[in-house]
């Protein structure tokens, strides 16, 4: 901890033994740790300090819990800290989502572990730091922007100038991913032990608390992943060669089938369908359009995928290049409402739920990433219940 700002976070109780006690748990985090020993004195310590996390008793005199949470909530500057309620009585189901209700992040029973309370709040400490540092690059990259559009009049110099900005803000964002998947591997690696050894010592709630947090854990990690792959596309140095997408989309078909093999599924493939351009990166490309085919269609009875080519000479997209081929992969799945197109290639942005289809959203923003990458461009027919259709040009 020696390296890095310690954070600040704030804990909130009328009783005195009880401050003492979580302060002693949360010492060894290395963070500066501040009491308040009621709601007004907690507000008075919010508008001196800035805190990653507060963790706050329900019921207090003269302000509970929940209505110092509403009066820090209506200030902007603290809408955004995590709030952990804490209970040293059982709590309904009513208590819990009246405390979600006014913003928590958590809702605690006490006693609990000393382990679980440090893995909770060593997260939100480590999320605080990476978001200060990101915040204080952004603003002085602003900074430099401007001062590069003030002093450059040359516009062949302002663009190489811009473009290396933007190379430092991925670089600091793919540096930041790693940082974060280091934190989160922290929290699984704890929250692993802690079910391993202490599970006969937990009740069912601190069980399930505990395999939240872990499962919260992986779920922010295929998050950042699949941020590490956008950043990849973009910094990976691209090759241009003959590409065989026939024999591409034989292979990943075959695999596709492999994972489901009573699916009754009929693949469609253009023969010697070839293309210029990275191998690799096509290669991804078309395993994120057909996955995307596989799993949207999951629910006919009898799945159709094509693979081909068209001559489309009437697309407003690609008007004025008579005679480009355009390639598409076309399936009979749920298709979706085309007033939803924009969305599809928004990072993390979906149309469905998890319960209807499992995914983070990030398949069609790399597709689209690649397609720009060979100076090409890509857009998609569909309708609700009637499958949907990706078309795309390769620029070379």
């Amino acid at each position: 901890m020696e390296n890095q700002e310690k954070v600040n976070v704030l804990l909130v109780d009328d009783e005195p033994a009880n401050l003492l006690s979580m302060q002693n748990v949360l010492a060894g985090l290395g963070e500066n740790i501040v009491c308040a020993n009621s709601g007004k004195e907690a507000l008075k310590c919010l508008l001196q300090e800035d805190f990653g996390v507060i963790l706050m008793d329900v019921n207090m005199p003269e302000l509970t819990g929940f209505e110092t949470a509403g009066l820090i909530r209506q200030r902007p500057r603290f809408a955004h800290i995590p709030l952990i309620f804490m209970s040293a009585t059982n709590i309904t189901e009513m208590d819990r989502n009246k405390g979600y209700l006014f913003g928590a992040v958590d809702y605690i029973v006490l006693p609990i572990l000393p382990e679980i309370l440090q893995a909770k709040v060593a997260i939100f400490c480590d999320l605080f730091r990476m978001s200060r540092a990101y915040k204080q690059q952004v603003v002085e990259l602003s900074v430099l922007d401007k001062k590069l559009e003030e002093q450059v009049n040359d516009g062949k110099r302002l663009n190489q100038q811009l473009e290396a900005v933007n190379k430092e803000l991925e670089a600091f964002s793919y540096s930041v991913s790693h940082d974060l998947r280091n934190a989160l591997a922290g929290v699984v690696g704890s929250s692993e032990i802690i079910l391993d050894t202490y599970a006969d010592k937990l009740d069912e709630e601190g069980k399930g608390l505990l395999e939240s947090l872990y499962e919260d854990a992986w779920r922010m990690n295929e998050l950042i992943e699949a941020l590490l792959k956008l950043s990849r596309l973009s910094r990976q140095e691209m090759k241009h060669e003959p590409v065989d997408l026939t024999a591409m989309v034989e292979t990943i078909t075959q695999e596709l089938w492999k994972t489901e093999p009573k699916r009754q599924v009929k693949f469609t493939i253009g023969k010697d369908i070839m293309a210029n351009g990275d191998s690799a990166l096509l290669q991804v490309a078309l395993q994120n359009l057909l996955s995307n085919a596989w799993k949207y269609s999951s629910k006919q009875p009898q799945i159709e995928i094509e693979f081909g080519t068209v001559l489309r000479e009437d697309s407003p997209l690609i008007k004025g290049d008579r005679g480009l081929l355009v390639y598409f992969v076309r399936d009979n799945g749920v298709g979706f409402d085309m007033g939803q197109a924009d969305k599809l290639f928004r990072a993390f942005s979906r149309l469905h739920t998890d319960a209807e289809f499992k995914g983070i959203g990030i398949g069609l923003t790399i597709v689209q990433r690649v397609i720009q990458r060979h100076n090409g461009r890509i857009w998609i027919e569909a309708k609700p219940n009637e499958g949907a259709c990706f078309y795309w040009t390769l620029g070379g």
